[in-house]
């Protein structure tokens, strides 16, 4: 008779995926239930984003969500390759600039300060300007003055 599981997760999307990894890593014996295919639901049509700036453009400390999310784009780094190496499977993890632009002295006399003082914290984020801006993205408008640049990362989902 095989031996039972501890934990039984319902459902193979990234939530029931991750759980289970992490119980496993944990020790205990997990069966993952699912009802057609690895994140063949919401998962793997979701379009899901970290970024490594969060959403908010704060200095750490001063948004808790920002902070998380870039402590979640920081672990999905970590996890990338390992995951890989376990499990002999690409898990679709791309990284992609992000923009912030500014198409007003009002917009870079905000974004530009804060671009500076998010490096100090991370170094993929930057303040751009002129043409490396359309380096990075050949169709951004060209009355763009700068912008805040940081990397985004996704896990494409293959159903």
């Amino acid at each position: 008779m095989a031996e039972q599981p501890d934990v039984v997760v319902v459902g193979a999307g990234v939530m029931g995926c991750g759980t289970a990894y992490w119980l496993s890593k944990a020790g205990y014996n997990v069966l993952v239930l699912e009802q057609e295919a690895i994140a063949c639901g919401a998962s793997g049509v979701a379009a899901a984003m970290l970024e490594a700036v969060g959403h908010g453009a704060t200095l750490p400390g001063e948004d808790p969500l920002t902070e998380l999310a870039r402590a979640s784009f920081y672990l999905h780094q970590e996890l990338r390759q390992g995951l890989q190496d376990e499990s002999g499977v690409d898990i679709g993890y791309r990284e992609n600039p992000v923009m912030h632009p500014a198409f007003s002295e009002a917009d870079v006399a905000s974004l530009k300060p804060l671009a500076v003082a998010l490096q100090r914290h991370n170094p993929m984020v930057q303040w751009v300007e002129g043409h490396t801006l359309w380096d990075i993205e050949p169709r951004l408008n060209r009355a763009a003055l700068g912008a805040l640049v940081s990397q985004q990362a996704q896990v494409l989902a293959y159903s």
